[in-house]
């Protein structure tokens, strides 16, 4: 494998991984975002009905 080929080959899982952060981290902000902007009452009102399903379904409630 000549030298270039060799450096190439090496460094694109670097890219990738990079190029995989920045879209978790974009990801993330977007999540923030949306959390932030969330109604309470409406977030109230979901989290006990999960919870409802969840004993009924014989796990434990989520602690949020």
């Amino acid at each position: 494998m000549s030298e270039e080929k060799a450096r190439i080959t090496n460094t694109a899982p670097g890219v990738a991984g990079h190029a995989k952060r920045m879209a978790d981290q974009r990801a993330l902000t977007l999540l923030r975002e949306h959390a932030r902007r969330a109604d309470p009452e409406r977030v109230a009102r979901m989290m006990r009905h999960v919870n409802r399903q969840l004993t009924e379904q014989g796990f434990p409630p989520s602690s949020n």
